[in-house]
């Protein structure tokens, strides 16, 4: 079931590369989405709560993300070309870098790491500004 998607994801990952400048944002991405896995997967493990069907669904949502990127740099030229300098690919990039590195630091703290109370207090006011909605499905 994934062999489709997995290979449309890896087509769209080498055009953004190749062709759209998009390598090193991408990098900080996939590695982003990497340590979310690793850190779900060790807060579920915690929590006695490992579970494949919700790893799946997480699979899912980030190949769904990572396919999101890509368009939005497959289609800078054109919304450049018709609105100005957009840099849309870097924004919707940066956008799901900072979605991902908010579910590392639920993670970690659901796996048991300590953060101090000044670094909560500014981590929980940075959510709610940008509205970041709890996704539990997509943990591991």
């Amino acid at each position: 079931m994934l062999d489709p998607i997995l290979t449309a994801v890896a087509y769209a990952v080498a055009y953004a590369v190749a062709f759209a400048g998009a390598h090193q944002l991408l990098t900080y991405l996939l590695f982003s989405m990497f340590m979310d896995l690793l850190t779900g997967l060790a807060a579920a493990a915690k929590e006695r709560k490992i579970n494949s069907s919700i790893a799946t669904n997480g699979w899912i949502v980030k190949t769904a993300v990572l396919l999101a990127v890509c368009f939005a740099w497959g289609i800078e030229p054109l919304v450049d070309s018709r609105l100005g300098d957009i840099p849309l690919g870097e924004t919707v990039t940066l956008g799901f870098i900072a979605s991902e590195s908010i579910s590392v630091i639920e993670n970690l703290g659901r796996a048991g790491v300590r953060f101090p109370r000044w670094f909560v207090n500014v981590f929980e006011k940075l959510k709610s500004d940008a509205g970041v909605a709890d996704q539990d499905q997509t943990k591991a």
